[in-house]
Parts: structure tokens; sequence; C-alpha cells
């Protein structure tokens, strides 16, 4: 089957119907050459309003001219559209020539109607004969006076209407058949005079007529629809009930005619926005001309219960009062004009948030206009974009017109402070210079303080007309922090959303009396100022600042530093922290040729110079011998600028060279290390102040200060020192003393060392006074001999069980722990010990004894043996202990051994051997 693309429409002929007539659009079928239900229909009407799906809609005939449209579209999806015109046949007024009768029951008047399209043919009739015999010819609209006085109503309908007995396309008039002032009608509806219309809320009678046929009338049972139009954007609607009216009129339809009309009403009518004025209704009065001329007024009288916004932060505030009016201007239409000079104590006010900033007050002019000036409102206080801020002046022109949403700005100017910006305290005062709806700000710091820092100058600030500060930021501004000696120049600060966030500079400064050259200091969100700054100390080297903040609160944080320095043969690093008013610290480097050195470090600042001193030691592993007993096994230096080590503090010209010697004996037995003096053009001697150990070698028996004199070519050092002595030398744990004041003597033979007032412990328990006389031979391996004698004096609590087991709790626990003999004691015992001791010492500790007399008392829990009580029981009573023991260290523990004699208060005996361990 061949498709085809081509589609007969048939949309029906063009139709001249009655308004509000049934019928059916489109041909029988509307579609072809194919079946009907093979294509989908959309129609749709110009002017809009109408659809349907449908292949033959029914519509009701409209009071316009209609096209309708049928767009089809067949099973392929082509489509077509075609349009039928739907015409309504539109009936005028009837006239009549004459307008009126006499009740003669002979004359005769001609009655007359127009339509459109023209050409129809009416049909005539009497709707509404009042009981009169009057008549009309049915086809020619000839009637004939009733033969009483009377109005009947004439009515002209289409013939196709009248035959199809459809009740469309027709019109009514009445005519009067009479005296005229009888025939004027009741009047109830609409009433027009000419644009204006009126409402009777009720039917009203005539109250006479005048010899020219008019009819009067007046009632105060209208309602009224008023508009005013000019100088408001819209018009403004009045709509009005019980309006006292009164006016004149004749004929009917399209020939009647008015004259005399006038309307007043006086009360209180709702209120309206006139603007953003608000207003009521309180008194009108109007005439109209036959030829509808609207003269007369309106007055309102203000009622502003609440303000109303202008636009930004403007407004209008309530409190407003007196009244308006508006004159209408002698027109066919609602135009006229608005007085306003009655409108006083009008208040324009600018308002942030709940605060008012701003205000200024006055009458409006007759052309709504106010001309103002805005001045500072108490000083108020707002938020904007996070900034608390207050008005401390303003001064701004405007002028407001009634009619706009809008004041229109002139120039003026304001300062405005801002406060409780984070990261800083104080305020900043922004001065605003005013340019209409644009504005532009200066910020000026004296009173801001921002980590620390007094800041001072002006910056650019970005604000607008409704006061709001945008940001703050610039570089042309100076920070000056009370530590430091002068002012920083920033080069980047920003203000925005109520906080500093971003601050920066660089520079030159001095802290502290340290000079340091600052090559960023930036803050960081919540850190503060991080400063990354050097250390100007010589040409060689390079300090740099580590650790440098300055808190929010303006507090600067302990600086660390970082040093380098390599000046042949010498490299040094060390990392320092800042100590009142000067860096200390560590250092490591290495010497030319792989020599590691360390030591200590300063480096400050004076009013007028920078100042430094290093201190390095330097360890040889075997050292090298300068004799047959001396070896030099350790090397220490000093080197200084404006600095005096003598007394740890800077002096500007001094300079510094000096140097630590370590002097062993070859067999390590003693080492003595100190500052080493040397006098040129006297070489026979080194004055050493310093340390001696002994042996040379860790572990140490004994280790202190020292003041010693080498002589040299003798081999031969002697001094005095006051020292630690320590035995076994790894540990102590035997013999821990301060020897006092001892004296030494190291040669060619050996050594010695002897000390008489010693104070101390033995193993770690035991607080002793006493002497000791040591001594070594030359070649003896770390070899040492000698005596320590002394006394002791020890008191101690000390836990006892015996037996090891011994359970006091009750009888039956007591009886299964006792001992043989059913002694039992549970308890602790405050031990007094004194004694004496002669020991040998030797390089593992010491031989020989202590002898010690143990006695004590306290409360315990005891069983005695029943052969002493009778009773096998456990009490809790006090008991005293006595005897003689021996103390001794296994390394671990302190050890008493011995026989200890328990006495009861009931004269309760029991001695029995005992071993403590604490």
């Amino acid at each position: 089957m061949q498709k085809t693309f081509a589609i007969d429409i048939n949309p029906g002929e063009n139709r001249t119907e009655c308004p509000g007539t049934k019928i059916t659009l489109g041909g029988s079928p509307t579609a072809g050459p194919d079946s009907p239900n093979n294509y989908t229909y959309q129609w749709y009407s110009i002017p809009g309003g109408f659809s349907s799906t449908e292949s033959n809609p029914e519509i009701t005939v409209p009071d316009v001219k209609t096209i309708y449209v049928v767009r089809v579209t067949d099973i392929d999806g082509f489509t077509c559209q075609e349009s039928v015109t739907i015409t309504p046949v539109l009936v005028k007024g009837i006239d009549f020539n004459p307008s009126y009768l006499p009740a003669d029951g002979k004359s005769i008047s001609q009655a007359t109607v127009t339509s459109e399209p023209g050409g129809r043919t009416f049909v005539w009739s009497i709707s509404e004969a009042d009981g009169s015999d009057a008549t009309i010819g049915e086809s020619n609209g000839r009637i004939k006076a009733s033969s009483k006085p009377a109005t009947i109503k004439v009515k002209a309908q289409d013939k196709q209407a009248a035959d199809n007995k459809t009740q469309t396309c027709f019109v009514e008039e009445n005519i009067c058949m009479g005296d005229p002032e009888e025939c004027c009608p009741d009047l109830a509806g609409e009433v027009k005079f000419g644009l204006l219309r009126i409402h009777l809320t009720e039917s009203i009678q005539s109250t006479g007529s005048d010899g020219d046929g008019y009819c009067s009338y007046s009632t105060n049972k209208v309602r009224l629809h008023l508009d005013m139009k000019g100088f408001f954007h819209t018009p403004v609607s009045i709509d009005l009930d019980g309006v006292k009216a009164s006016w004149k009129q004749k004929g009917t339809g399209a020939e009647i005619s008015f004259k005399e009309v006038s309307l007043e009403w006086s009360g209180t009518a709702p209120t309206r926005q006139f603007g953003p004025l608000q207003a009521n209704l309180t008194g009108m009065k109007l005439t109209v001309t036959s030829d509808g001329a609207i003269s007369g007024e309106t007055k309102f009288t203000v009622n502003q219960v609440e303000s109303v916004p202008l636009g930004g932060i403007a407004e209008l505030a309530k409190g407003t009062s007196g009244g308006f009016v508006y004159k209408y201007t002698s027109s066919t239409s609602f135009e006229g004009s608005y007085d306003f000079s009655g409108v006083k104590n009008i208040t324009i006010r600018l308002k942030k948030n709940t605060s008012i900033i701003a205000e200024a007050s006055g009458d409006l002019k007759s052309n709504g206009v106010f001309d103002g000036e805005l001045t500072v409102k108490n000083a108020a206080t707002y938020s904007t974009k996070g900034f608390d801020a207050t008005v401390k002046r303003l001064r701004w022109n405007f002028t407001w017109v009634l009619n706009e949403n809008e004041v229109s700005f002139k120039d003026g100017e304001a300062e405005i402070t801002i406060k409780n910006i984070r990261n800083t305290k104080g305020e900043v005062a922004v001065d605003f210079e005013l340019r209409g709806h644009t504005a532009n700000g200066v910020a000026k710091f004296s009173k801001l303080v921002a980590f620390g820092c007094n800041i001072e100058g002006s910056l650019a600030a970005k604000v607008d007309h409704e006061f709001n500060i945008h940001e703050i930021s610039g570089s042309n501004i100076k920070a000056k922090h009370p530590d430091f000696d002068n002012s920083f120049e920033i080069n980047e600060f920003n203000i925005t959303n109520g906080e500093l966030n971003q601050f920066r500079f660089n520079g030159h400064t001095k802290y502290k009396n340290v000079n340091f050259k600052i090559s960023n200091a930036a803050y960081v969100q919540n850190k503060g100022i991080e400063i990354t700054a050097g250390l100007e100390i010589g040409k060689s080297s390079k300090c740099e600042v580590r650790d440098f903040t300055i808190s929010s609160e303006g507090v600067v944080s302990k600086i660390k530093l970082y040093f380098e320095s390599t000046s042949y043969p010498l490299s040094i690093k060390a990392n320092l922290s800042f100590v009142d008013s000067e860096f200390k610290g560590d250092y490591s480097g290495s010497i030319e040729g792989g020599i590691k050195i360390g030591g200590k470090v300063v480096i400050g600042s004076m009013e007028t110079y920078n100042y430094g001193f290093f201190e390095l030691t330097m360890q040889v592993a075997k050292g090298f011998q300068v004799g047959p007993v001396i070896k030099i096994d350790e090397l220490g230096g000093r080197f200084g600028y404006n600095y005096d080590h003598r007394v740890n503090s800077a002096s500007e010209g001094t300079y510094l060279i000096g140097f630590v010697l370590g002097i062993k004996d070859v067999a390590d037995i003693i080492g003595l290390k100190g500052d080493v003096t040397l006098v040129i053009g006297n070489k026979s001697s080194l004055e050493l102040e310093g340390e001696v150990r002994v042996p040379a070698k860790s572990p140490h028996y004994f280790k202190g200060t020292l003041k010693a004199s080498y002589l040299l070519g003798t081999n031969d050092v002697s001094g005095s020192t006051n020292a630690t002595l320590k035995v076994p030398a790894r540990n102590g744990n035997m013999l821990s003393l301060s020897t006092g004041n001892m004296s030494f003597r190291l040669n060619q033979s050996g050594w010695n060392v002897k000390a008489m007032n010693i104070s101390g412990q033995i193993m770690k328990e035991v607080t002793m006074t006493g002497s000791f006389d040591l001594r070594g031979a030359a070649g003896d391996d770390g070899g040492i001999a000698g005596t320590v004698a002394g006394t002791i004096d020890y008191s101690k609590d000390i836990k006892i069980i015996y037996p090891d087991k011994f359970d006091g709790t009750n009888c039956v626990t007591a009886d299964h722990t006792d001992s043989k003999l059913g002694f039992g004691i549970y308890g602790q015992f405050s031990l007094k010990l004194g004694g004496s001791f002669n020991t040998q010492v030797n390089p593992e500790g010491f031989n020989g004894t202590i002898k010690t007399y143990v006695n004590g008392a306290s409360r315990v829990s005891v069983k005695w043996p029943c052969i002493a009580t009778c009773v096998d029981c456990v009490r809790f009573t006090n008991v005293n202990v006595n005897g003689d023991m021996e103390m001794s260290y296994d390394g671990s523990f302190t050890i008493l051994k011995g026989y200890l004699k328990f006495s009861g208060a009931d004269h309760e005996e029991e001695s029995r051997p005992i071993v403590l361990k604490f």
C-alpha cells in the first residue's frame, strides 16, 4: 500500500452566529482521505482560551470575532492545519423617534436598531406592556401609542435567533407614553456617567422630571469605584460604599444623556498605601459634566502606623501626620493632581539590623518631594560583615520623592569605628566619603593593637553607601611592638569578615638588643605571627631563627636559632634557644682533617654591638705521650669576640682564644682535665683548674674539681680536689662518698690520694663518716689499694616476718605457720644501727665486715612458745628487739645477718637467728 502525505482538512464554513449559541466546529469529516480515526486533532483559538482534541468539538459562540484553528496529524507524523472564523452578531441599542409619545392611542414612534455585521433582519415585540394597549409592528418596529399613560419595554431580536427560539441576539429599551415626569423609570444596578460608573445597592425611584425630559435621581445607596491617576506609578483605586449621589438623566441605551451629576462621601475608609505613605480616604466631592468630564477632589488623612522600607537601609518611620488632596482635572478620565503640602512630621531614617543610625525630619512639599540631611542618631552601634561598628559622625543630604521606592542620596560624609576585630584589640576609625549610591572609605589606625603591635597610618577601605565595611587592605602602614626597637613596614595587611587575616612585614629590627634580619613575618591562622629571620654574625656565618612567633596577645615565643659558620679550618652548626637577651645552646662541628668537635655557644647583642662565645671539646682516641708518665688525651678550645668568659658577659673589643687540656698517666690510672693558661715567656709550668679522675678511664672511683700544677720536664703533677668516690667504680653500690678536701700526687713512681673528712653512704643505706688513704703504682693497670675506716649511723623501718611464712591472722593460721617451738612474729620495727668499720679497698670493693648493733621496738603480732606463756595463741603487743649483726651487700640487697632477741610486755623472751634483706 502506497502511503500518502497529503491531508484533506475541512474545518467547516466561516459563520456569523449569535453569542451564546451552541455550534459544532469542523466538517463531516474534518480530515481525510483516510479514516478519521487515523488522525489526531488539536483545536485552539485566536484569541486564546479554547482547546480540544475532538474532531468536531462543540463551542458556545463568543462575544468577539474568533478564529478556530485545527491541526491534524496522520499516523506517519505528517501535520497540516486549517482554520475557520466565527463572527458573533452584535445588536446595538434601540433608538426611538420621537423618544416618547403622548397617551393618545394614535401617535407613532419609529424604533430602529443597528447590528454588526449589518444586513440582519429583526423581529420586534413589546416584552413588557405595563398593562397598556400600545402596539408595535413585528417586522418594521413602528410603535402606536397607548390610550393611557404607560412605560413599555420594546424588544428587538435577530430573526434567526427568534426562529430558533433561543434567547440571544436581542436588545430591550423603554419608551414613555404620557407625561414624561410620570414616565421616569426606577433604576437599579449600574449607572454610567461617561467613564464613571456607579452601582446602586438597591432600586431607586426618580424624584421627578423637568420639562426637557430629564429624570432626577438622588440616593445615598451608591457603591463607587474611583481611580486616581498620575504621580504614582500605578493608579490608586478606591471602592466606596454609602456614597451620596444626585443626577438627572433621560433616554435609554446609546441615547441616554445625563447632567448635574454630584457625588459626595465622608468617613474613614480602610488604610491604603500611597507609595510608602499610609492614609485613609476621609472625604470626597465630585461632579460630572454632561460630556463625562470629572471634577472635584478627594481628601486623605495620613495614618502612618508602621515603618515602611524605602530601599536599602532607608525607611519611612511611623508617626507621619497631616493629610493630602487629589484633585480631578475636569477630564473624561481619572486624571488629576496631588497636593501633599499638608503632610507633616516626615521622618526618614537609616536602619542597620535593629539599630537606627541616622535620621532626618521635616514636611513634604506639595509635589511630594522631601529634602533633608541625615545626621547621626545617638552614636548607634550595628553589625556589618562580621564587624561591630559605631557611627560617630554623619552628614548626608538626600531627596526623597513620595512615589519613588528609594531615597536619592547626594554628597555626604561619615566617620564609623569598628572594633572586636579578631586578632586585634582596640578600634579602627573609617572615614566615609559619600557620593549618591557610591562611597569611598579610608581606615585610620591610631587605637588598634594587633599581635601586641600598635598600628599607625591609614589604608583604603572597601565600603558601600549602606555603611557596610567589606575590606580594609593595603601596605602603607606601620606596626610597633614594645619589645622591638623600631616600627615594622607592613607590606600586606587585610581585614575582612571581622578578622585581621593578613599581616606581613620584613626588614631589620632589634629584639632585646639582638639584631635580626626579618625576611618574612606573616600571620598564620590559630598560631599568630610566624617570623622567618636571620641573625647577622660575621661574614662567613649563617643564622636562621626558628620558632619565632608573636601570639595574638602580642607575646613573643621562646626563639630558637640555627647557626652555621664555616671559617677554615673550622666548621660548626648549632641549635640555640633564646634566654633572657642572648642565644645559648650546644653545637657540633669538625676541624679540617676529620676531627669531630662539639661544645657550647653563646650569641647575643648589646645596644651597639653583637657578641659571641664558642667553647669546644675534642676527644682523641689514643692521645699522645709527652713524657714517660704523662700523655694528653683531650683538647678543647674557646673562641669569642666582644665577650669575656671570665665573667660570662659581653665586653666590647675583647677577643678570646683559649684551650682545654686533658692529662693522664700512661697507665690510665689518674687523669686531669682543666683550663690552660699559657703564659708567653714563661714556659716552665702550666696551671690547671679543672677535673681529676681516678682511674683515668671510666668507670672512675672518684671524680672531682681540682687545682693542679704541672711542672714541665719533671712529670710531676700535684694538687687538691673535692671529689666523689665510688666503690665499685661502675656504680658505687658498696661505697659512695664525698671526699671533702682531698690531696693527690702523680709522678713517675705512681699516685696517691688522701682525705680525712669523708661523708657518704655504705651500700646505699648506711650513713657514714670516715677517712681513706688510697694509692696505685705506675704500670698497675687500674690497680688500687688502701684503707677506708670510720663510723656508721643508721635508722630504718624494717619489716620482720619470722618464720618466712608466718601468718598471725588468728590462732589457726598461726599454729600452721610458726616455728617448731611455736614462736612467730609479724610486724614493722623501727631499728637503729650503730657501729664502726675498718676495711681494705681493692678494685672490686673491699674486704672485711661491718659490725653493727641493732635495737628497736614496735607493736606487732606475735605468737610466743607455749613453754613461756602456756597460751597457744596470737597477741598484738609491744615487742623490743636487740642483738649483734653483720652487714653485707650482694649486689642487689643490703643484708643483715645475726641473732636477735625479742622481749614481750609480759617478760616473754625468744632469741632467733634472723636474716633481713632490704
